[in-house]
């Protein structure tokens, strides 16, 4: 990685490349008792190719930046992706010959006022991904090759009036997936998320509200609340019938505070998340499961959760 800057300073540039060698072995003692698969192995020794990164900041004036980026990640094998393909022996059995890689690209602008700063940024992921799904009826899985696709904007305002400060966030998103081995319909060959549903667990619209008071450099109290709007839940299967019905995880709203003390080297303070102790759905997974009585598991929210910390400086 390097940094080179231009134009008398106002062009940063940061650039750079990394690699990942991912080895990993697999061995299940009990793949399916029922069809008599045991001692089931598997392995990967697979290398991410050249991930090449690059960011800029240029600035338009003293106040007003432009920035963007753009980068292709990487992501360990799992053991998941393996037990698709395993087998009895490792010749029989069916090697993962790739990582899943993600593209990701931003363009924003940042603009600094006396007492404020106000962003606005685009971005957009394309990834590629090898996903295990269950088969009906057995502890067998199958590999599933999708990909997805997330486009979307967020703002931020930051404010400054004496005591106090203000921050808000807003992100609008579109998350698809992105699938090839489907037919006329869009339905795939194996798993059933179907080509361009809306990605599961991931809310299009979320917002943040924060307010901070600080009557004295010592002393400070904030309270913030968080709205996420309804997201895709569970899938019913196309290809089978009486499979169920598409599901979605409600919307839901949040409030926490926080209030803080510090004294020479030392801070003490409470967070308390989920004020209201509002019941809410806050994930699902696994998305791509084939059996019905194995899929649509949500994840519940934590209840009103309070945390006193202390931090000291030595």
């Amino acid at each position: 990685a390097n940094r080179t800057s231009l134009m008398e300073g106002r062009l940063r540039l940061d650039y750079g490349v990394t690699l990942m060698q991912n080895q990993v072995d697999y061995t299940a003692p009990t793949q399916d008792s029922r069809t008599n698969r045991f001692n089931f192995v598997n392995r990967a020794d697979v290398d991410s190719g050249v991930l090449p990164k690059v960011g800029f900041l240029y600035a338009l004036s003293p106040r007003t930046e432009l920035f963007g980026g753009a980068a292709k990640n990487a992501a360990s094998v799992t053991d998941a992706t393996l037990e698709g393909n395993a087998a009895a022996t490792l010749a029989a059995a069916g090697q993962v010959g790739r990582m899943d890689t993600a593209r990701a690209f931003d363009l924003g602008l940042r603009h600094r006022g006396d007492r404020f700063v106000a962003g606005l940024q685009a971005f957009s992921i394309r990834s590629t991904e090898t996903i295990a799904a269950d088969i009906a009826g057995t502890l067998q899985s199958e590999n599933v090759d999708q990909g997805r696709r997330i486009q979307g904007v967020e703002a931020t305002y930051s404010l400054r009036l004496q005591n106090w400060r203000f921050h808000a966030a807003a992100t609008v998103q579109r998350p698809r997936y992105v699938l090839t081995d489907v037919d006329a319909n869009g339905n795939p060959a194996r798993g059933f998320i179907r080509h361009g549903a809306e990605v599961v667990g991931i809310a299009p619209r979320n917002v943040f509200l924060e307010a901070t008071w600080r009557p004295t450099d010592a002393i400070k109290m904030a309270l913030n609340g968080r709205a996420v709007s309804s997201a895709a839940g569970y899938y019913a299967n196309p290809r089978f019938a009486n499979s169920g019905v598409d599901e979605r995880l409600p919307a839901y709203n949040l409030l926490g505070m926080n209030v803080s003390y510090a004294w020479d080297r030392f801070s003490v303070g409470l967070n308390i998340e989920n004020l209201t102790d509002k019941a809410y759905l806050s994930g699902v997974a696994p998305e791509l499961m084939t059996t019905v009585s194995s899929v649509g598991r949500y994840f519940t929210g934590a209840p009103r959760s309070a945390v006193l910390w202390l931090k000291a400086e030595l």
